[in-house]
């Protein structure tokens, strides 16, 4: 299964079982023992998210990296990226 939806020009977003994207993370970034429910890869812009984790809040974190994303010229730093996304989680 791998249904691939535009959620617009700026990001791609792929919608998989958990046991699949634990799958695909873990090709993804070999050296991560980390169970994820969802996450965004820079470098395809893309969003990979866990149907069964579905939620409202989780969307709101992998959104503010897209957006820091296309936000600024350079990226920045992965710790300030979570912390940023972390605090839009949080006030929702």
């Amino acid at each position: 299964m791998n249904p691939h939806f535009y959620l617009s020009k700026l990001c791609s977003l792929c919608i998989f079982c958990h046991a699949e994207l634990r799958a695909v993370y873990r090709r993804l970034v070999p050296t991560s023992r980390k169970v994820v429910n969802a996450f965004y890869r820079h470098s395809d812009k893309t969003i990979w998210y866990a149907q069964e984790r579905l939620s409202r809040v989780l969307a709101l974190h992998e959104v503010t990296h897209v957006v820091l994303d296309h936000y600024f010229v350079q990226p920045i730093p992965v710790g300030v990226n979570e912390l940023l996304a972390n605090l839009v989680q949080r006030s929702n």
